[in-house]
């Protein structure tokens, strides 16, 4: 049951929410006290997730905790105010200095691994372990052999997480900035919280400074980085989880080699390169790899990057990008202009150019977060700043609560752990692993009240919803209007098994569901009707395990239903607008 951070108030009590694929009811929530553990309830057998709500006094925690394989549920609370410190008083430091320490997340595991620093001491072979679903925390025994900073740590497999790469500062002799690249990656294994230090896993290429990402298939990707003689590298090296072996073969060449960049396996199982540096200067050209990283698909030249700029998934395949600019003519991107410069890029490579920060930053970090909006961390001349990026008005906003402190410069930057929290490195009297819950939004959510009724939340558009000419998607009086089979707008951060859509009507012909990859409504399984709606009409869409129910009017067509758990989304079927005014979901 309910575990903690750090000391929770004797009087807090918690609001327990079971979820799974099941409706709300009498049996899905409980009030339990904090501090119990190890307490049955009586929540469907069912149950997959469960949000927690704690309160005492004026304080509140949020905390979500999964089902694990023997039907156990922890639930970690975070400070629902200001930051949560994630290593506990009293446990061992970590380093003074964490620059060149690699941050990875196993999700699966719920296990935070901290590896490393740049420095020649004992301190760059230490490595920490946060437990994100009980809250234990422990110094690595033994840590791990060789040392490294600039490393990568991903998830790798069932029970194993990957530090690859990196320098081993301790053979620098007295320059840190010469240590040599290494070729060799370490595993970790998580139920044994140690490293594996009789075995290595060969790399074909030494890199540092890279970047790393998990594929779809469930290889490590390495990205580039930086090579012996501190030359940048443009390979790939994918390693394989089921023979623990590395490959260059069968994979795609950057076209411009990056030290530094970002790697990010975007939400149609894409990997998009962005950034880094070559010869000191931003590289201004953004990559698209397949999802198995065996080729090429995009490539958008010409972008002019500030030194600091970040880049996050969007839903529907697409990518947003802060400090980086569009040159539209020579004076375009001059000066500070690309600090501020905001770009939204369609999952088809088309740049819409958004409203530029209303301060210019020296470094910026952007934050995968739920409802499609990310959150924003920038460092200025007046201090840090946090905000919120607003698809649908592409305006970063100040919320309403926020992390008190932030991560250093020289530190990575702020990862995310699931869609409603990240963590961050920060100095102190000796570096601090901080965190920051904003939300217990998931896969397994449920909306109570209709969609779109009464405004926009949990509904994300795939692109900058300008207008129906430009964009395709547009909200106002008459609801949500679709136009264009590429735009999307989709019910953000869950997914659905056995599920029942109602789709309110406003004018214009029905709207497509897409389930996952799968239009219905379309030219592949019309409506029983596709004439234009009268306001108010009702659509229903019921679907089973091996097919979909389409009913309007008082009449039915059935087709085959998509595998798997699948998200949902909404578009048009043509060029004629659909206007939504609201959509209800219950589970099944």
């Amino acid at each position: 049951m309910p575990a903690a951070l750090d000391a929770l108030p004797s009087t807090i009590s918690v609001e327990l929410t079971a979820l799974g694929d099941f409706e709300g009811s009498a049996i899905t929530s409980k009030i339990a006290p904090g501090d119990a553990r190890g307490l049955g309830l009586p929540f469907p057998a069912t149950t997959r997730a469960v949000n927690a709500l704690g309160q005492s006094g004026s304080e509140e925690f949020l905390g979500v905790g999964s089902a694990s394989t023997n039907g156990n549920i922890d639930v970690l609370l975070w400070r629902a105010t200001g930051t949560t410190p994630l290593w506990p008083t009293g446990g061992a430091n970590f380093p003074t200095d964490a620059e060149g320490a690699a941050v990875g997340l196993d999700p699966q595991a719920r296990t935070l691994l901290v590896a490393g620093a740049l420095v020649s001491s004992a301190d760059a072979s230490r490595a920490f372990r946060v437990g994100l679903a009980d809250g234990s925390a422990e110094e690595v025994v033994d840590g791990m052999l060789p040392a490294r900073a600039f490393a990568s740590v991903t998830a790798f497999g069932t029970d194993f997480m990957l530090l690859a790469g990196g320098v081993d500062p301790t053979l620098a002799g007295g320059d840190l900035a010469s240590s040599p690249p290494l070729a060799s990656a370490s595993e970790y294994r998580v139920s044994t919280a140690r490293f594996d230090r009789t075995k290595l896993i060969p790399l074909a290429q030494p890199r540092a400074r890279h970047a790393a990402v998990v594929l779809t298939n469930g290889e490590t990707l390495l990205v580039g980085g930086q090579g012996p003689g501190a030359v940048a590298l443009s390979s790939l090296e994918a390693i394989s989880p089921k023979d623990r072996a590395a490959r260059i073969a069968g994979l795609a060449t950057l076209s411009r080699p990056r030290i530094g960049p970002q790697a990010i396996r975007l939400t149609d199982g894409r990997v998009l390169v962005a950034g880094g540096t070559k010869d000191g200067a931003p590289v201004g050209v953004l990559e698209w790899l397949t999802p198995d990283a065996h080729a090429l698909t995009l490539l958008l030249e010409n972008l002019v990057l500030a030194s600091s700029h970040s880049f996050v998934a969007m839903p529907g395949g697409g990518v947003l990008g802060v400090g980086v600019c569009l040159p539209k003519g020579v004076q375009a991107c001059l000066g500070d202009v690309p600090k501020s410069s905001v770009t939204w890029f369609r999952s088809d490579g088309t740049p819409d150019a958004l409203p530029k920060l209303a301060f210019s930053p020296s470094k910026v970090s952007l934050i995968r977060a739920n409802d499609g909006e990310p959150w924003l961390y920038a460092t200025t001349t007046g201090g840090q700043v946090w905000k919120r990026f607003d698809p649908w008005t592409a305006s970063f906003d100040e919320p309403v609560r926020r992390p008190s402190s932030g991560p250093d410069a020289a530190l990575p930057g702020p990862l995310a752990v699931d869609s409603g929290a990240f963590v961050w490195l920060e100095k102190g009297a000796t570096v601090r692993l901080s965190g920051f819950r904003h939300d217990v939004r998931g896969p397994y959510a449920r909306d109570v009240a209709p969609l779109l009724l009464t405004g926009r939340e949990h509904m994300v558009p795939n692109r900058f919803p300008s207008n129906l000419s430009s964009a395709g998607i547009e909200f106002g009086s008459t609801g949500l209007g679709l136009s264009g089979t590429e735009a999307l707008v989709s019910v953000a951060d869950t997914d659905y098994a056995g599920v029942e859509l109602a789709i309110t009507l406003s004018s214009g012909p029905p709207p497509v569901v897409v389930l996952g990859d799968t239009r219905l409504g379309g030219s592949e399984c019309e409506w029983p009707s596709s004439e234009p709606a009268e306001p108010g009409e009702l659509l229903t869409l019921l679907r089973h395990t091996s097919q979909v129910v389409l009913s309007r009017n008082g009449k039915s067509r059935t087709c085959p239903s998509p595998k798997g758990r699948l998200g949902i989304a909404l578009s048009a079927s043509g060029s004629t607008p659909s206007f939504v005014r609201a959509i209800e979901i219950r589970r099944r």
